[in-house]
């Protein structure tokens, strides 16, 4: 009895991860030592920063589609 397209192509295909399987399994990796982190208290230092650009903020608020003098007013989705 004669398969159909895509009954032969998910033949195929389970044929082939089989194969990859048995092939993956062969291969011997090295054993590799196990990385030792060091961390001194796990909080990150705070810089000075940056001082920010008038004119890119003046960009953002006249490209935006709604804001007010402070905040950009963001689209909510109901789902």
């Amino acid at each position: 009895m004669a398969l159909s397209v895509q009954e032969q192509a998910r033949a195929d295909a389970h044929a082939i991860l089989v194969s990859f399987g048995k092939t993956l399994a062969k291969v011997k990796l090295p054993k590799v030592k196990e990385a030792k982190v060091t961390q001194n208290s796990g909080m990150r230092v705070e810089g000075m920063g940056k001082k920010a650009d008038p004119a890119f903020r003046k960009g953002v608020f006249a490209n935006a589609p709604q804001h007010d003098e402070e905040y950009l007013l963001a689209e909510t989705k109901e789902w």
